[in-house]
């Protein structure tokens, strides 16, 4: 007993050792340390290959050595990568025991129940796992085991083998948070260096013109700072993410061919013992047989009623139609005989008003006319007596215009010889007008001849005494 409780501590210390070996901090802080440490030995390297180019330049310094946000960056980079890097050797050493063949069928068909069979297993996986370690293939077989020992029956396995499956995939979901919060983190503290960057620059950033471009390498620094830890953190957070996928990918899949395994190789280990049922069993499948032929029965019996029930009804459905249908028919005769004698006697008392009215309209209308006739005929005598009397008045008019013609006609007459004698005076003043043309013309010629004369003036003088007195007579002719 005591080499037993020896060999159980050693066995703990010995997976407590294994568990800190395996630790992803440990290895994480060591990655860190060791990259760091390599970065401080590539500057140095650097400054003696390269002493006239600045450090800064370098992308390694750069974007991994430039500020305090780059080191925890780099940090939670390697702390995640370690995770993955711890699952893949474990996955490695998965491959290595699920192929490994443990389950020895023949021997196992020699025992006779299914706890001795799951006894049979579970030394089998503790041995194993003594030689290999832990692993999610010996985990789900023990599972197994300890299911079919609780039971004392392998009935139910593939139920809990699908329970054990969903259990392992949330505890594989599970064992990825710490990678998944790494991957959210990074990005936060690349965006958290952009937002110092930024503050940096602007405060240093002084408008005045003295300090303006003194203040600018600054701010450009500060920006510096902002957009490099933005780059690095989405640069290592892409690689956390594929690492993520590709890990734990391969480890559903072990899952799953666990899973395949558990149903090909161990649920054909226990069948099912149908023919082997305890005296309750007994007891209720002959109660359920029972309740099964008495709920026929009754259904049966329950049908047979609503049948009758319905043929019943549907009788008695038919007949009430049928007295119904006569009773309508009875009903429909008499309403129609009495509304089509009170329809006849209306509309002869409709008749007879209708023709009462249209005699004595016709009347009314014959007498109407008659008197209209009256006062056409004493209107047409009026009109005529009118308009005899208009034409009179208008003879009288026609006769009295006629006179008014004939003494326009004599005075125009009178006017026409009038207009004969003007037309005389004016034929001899136009005569006389011609004469004084040629008086004119002589008088120019006796101008020409005269106007080396020194007695010119009075000559002139004279003519025109001459010609005005001529004037004046035609003009006075003339009227």
């Amino acid at each position: 007993m005591d080499q037993a409780e020896r060999n159980l501590e050693e066995r703990r210390d010995g997976n407590l050792k294994k568990s800190l070996m395996m630790s992803p901090l440990l290895w994480g802080s060591a990655m860190t340390i060791a990259f760091y440490v390599m970065c401080m030995v590539w500057r140095v390297i650097r400054v003696s290959l390269f002493p006239d180019v600045p450090v800064e330049q370098d992308l390694l310094i750069r974007y991994f050595c430039s500020h305090p946000l780059e080191y925890a960056t780099t940090a939670l980079f390697f702390l995640g990568m370690a995770v993955l890097l711890t699952k893949a050797i474990r996955l490695k050493k998965e491959r290595k025991s699920l192929k490994a063949d443990i389950i020895e069928e023949q021997e196992l068909q020699a025992l006779g129940s299914d706890v001795s069979r799951a006894e049979w297993i579970e030394r089998a996986v503790r041995s194993h796992a003594i030689r290999r370690g832990h692993s999610h293939f010996t985990q789900r077989l023990s599972e197994i085991c300890n299911f079919i020992r609780g039971k004392k029956s392998g009935q139910g396995i593939e139920d809990q083998l699908k329970y054990l499956a969903d259990v392992a995939s949330d505890r594989l979901h599970g064992s990825y948070a710490l990678v998944r919060t790494i991957t959210w983190a990074v990005p936060i503290l690349g965006f958290l260096g952009t937002v110092i960057g930024i503050t940096l620059a602007i405060a240093n950033l002084n408008l005045s013109e003295d300090q303006l471009g003194a203040s600018l390498d600054s701010a450009v620094a500060g920006l510096a700072v902002a957009f490099d830890t933005t780059a690095l953190a989405l640069s290592l957070s892409i690689f956390l993410v594929f690492g993520t996928f590709a890990v734990e990918r391969v480890e559903q899949q072990i899952l799953d061919q666990i899973e395949e395994f558990c149903f090909e190789r161990i649920v054909p280990l226990f069948p099912h013992a149908v023919a082997s049922f305890s005296p309750l069993a007994d007891a209720e499948l002959k109660a359920a047989e029972q309740l099964l032929s008495q709920t026929e029965s009754l259904i049966g019996r329950q049908t047979q009623l609503w049948q009758d029930a319905l043929e019943v009804l549907r009788d008695r459905w038919t007949k009430t139609l049928s007295d119904q249908q006569l009773q309508l028919n009875d009903s429909l005769k008499d309403g129609i005989k009495s509304t089509l004698t009170d329809h006849s006697s209306q509309l002869s008392d409709i008749r007879q008003e209708i023709l009462g009215g249209y005699q004595a309209v016709s009347r009314e209308l014959a007498a109407s006319v008659s008197e209209a006739g009256k006062k056409q005929q004493e209107q047409v005598q009026v009109l005529g007596q009118q308009l005899t009397t208009a034409v009179d008045g208008f003879a009288v008019k026609v006769n009295s215009w006629q006179d008014d013609i004939r003494r326009a006609t004599d005075k125009s007459g009178e006017n026409l010889d009038q207009l004969k004698e003007q037309s005389q005076i004016l034929l001899k003043i136009v005569g006389e007008e011609e004469n004084l043309g040629r008086l004119q013309e002589r008088l120019n010629d006796n101008l020409q001849s005269l106007q080396a004369a020194e007695t010119f003036e009075e000559t002139l003088n004279t003519l025109s005494a001459a010609v005005q007195l001529m004037s004046k007579r035609v003009m006075s002719k003339a009227a």
